[in-house]
C-alpha cells in the first residue's frame, strides 16, 4: 500500500506591526503627552520649510513662553529637546495648518 505524504501547512507569518499613531492632544488639554522622536523630527523639518510670515509666529510663540531664544542675525537656534511640551504642540499646529 502506498500512502501519500502528509502535508503540513507552512507557518503563517504575521504582517509587520506598525506602531499605533497616537492622536495629537487638543489645544486646551492641560496634560499634553510627550512628542515621539518621529513627531519631533517631522516638526523640525516642518519648521525649516516654513515661509517667513509663519517663522515670525514661531519666534513670537517661543518668546512668549521662553525668553531665552538664541538669535544670531537672521538665524535662530532652537534646541527641540529644551522646548516644553506645550510649545512643541503649539508649533506643530502652526506647521501642520
Amino acid at each position: 500500500m502506498v500512502q501519500s505524504p502528509v502535508r503540513t501547512p507552512s507557518p503563517m507569518r504575521a504582517p509587520p506591526v506598525k506602531p499605533l499613531k497616537q492622536p495629537k492632544p487638543k489645544a486646551k488639554d492641560p496634560s499634553k503627552r510627550e512628542m515621539s522622536l518621529e513627531e519631533k523630527h517631522k516638526l523640525c523639518i516642518g519648521l525649516q520649510s516654513l515661509p517667513l510670515a509663519k517663522m515670525e509666529q514661531v519666534v513670537q510663540i517661543i518668546r512668549k513662553r521662553n525668553g531665552n531664544l538664541k538669535q544670531d542675525g537672521d538665524e535662530i537656534e532652537l534646541h527641540i529637546e529644551a522646548v516644553d511640551i506645550e510649545i512643541l504642540w503649539e508649533l506643530d499646529r502652526l506647521v501642520t495648518n
